[in-house]
């Protein structure tokens, strides 16, 4: 996640989050102030999502106002060498793909204690005139 992409760092954004991606079936670039309304930024986030087909998320705020710009492109297949790298080096990361490789929709009960649960906006929110 960038506070900022602009034309200026708009690569080095994005190489970063493909680096960071490479091995999951789908990589995002998530940025909290994205100008949208900049057609040179928008042009070069284009081309480099069509070469490269990593996501774009303006992350705003007011999640209403949040926007999948560019949908990843989503690969069929894991990279699991780059995968298995990060689980020798990140003891949480090889929990984490533990999980997921043993998931069954059937118990989701056991996996309670796993995964964070997804909250509501209004759990996340309670007095909305506090919301950053």
């Amino acid at each position: 996640m960038k506070k900022e992409i602009s034309v200026n760092n708009c690569r080095e954004c994005y190489f970063q989050a493909i680096s960071n991606s490479s091995w999951a079936n789908e990589g995002y670039l998530v940025g909290r102030h994205i100008d949208t309304h900049n057609p040179q930024l928008m042009d070069l986030l284009k081309r480099l999502h069509a070469s490269f087909g990593i996501g774009v998320i303006d992350l705003r705020t007011d999640e209403d106002k949040s926007a999948i710009l560019l949908n990843a492109k989503y690969k069929e297949k894991i990279d699991y060498t780059v995968a298995l790298e990060l689980s020798e080096k990140n003891p949480k990361f090889s929990g984490f793909l533990k999980s997921v490789v043993d998931y069954d929709p059937d118990f989701p009960n056991r996996y309670k204690d796993e995964f964070d649960e997804v909250k509501k906006k209004e759990e996340l929110y309670p007095n909305s005139s506090l919301s950053f």
